[in-house]
């Protein structure tokens, strides 16, 4: 399975449209790794989702300021715990 992972023009979509994909350049290996991980992971009962805002001042779509946290400038990260 050969993947391409270099920037390809054509493919780029217009970022004003509705249904724009931030992630559109990841979506091949990110669908390849969902189902391997879908084959072989068998989710217990006993999970939580915890999410954690990791600070990050650099530039970016995804970054979030909540001036109520200690850190308020970030990226949240949301994590799947297994109890």
């Amino acid at each position: 399975m050969l993947l391409a992972f270099h920037n390809d023009k054509d493919k780029e979509d217009d970022k004003n449209d509705d249904n724009f994909e931030r992630l559109w350049k990841v979506r091949e290996v990110s669908d390849i790794i969902h189902v391997i991980y879908s084959k072989v992971y068998n989710p217990s009962e006993h999970m939580a989702i915890d999410a954690v805002t990791v600070l990050f001042k650099g530039k970016g779509a995804f970054w979030q300021c909540i001036p109520k946290k200690h850190k308020c400038l970030g990226i949240n990260i949301y994590k799947l715990c297994v109890t």
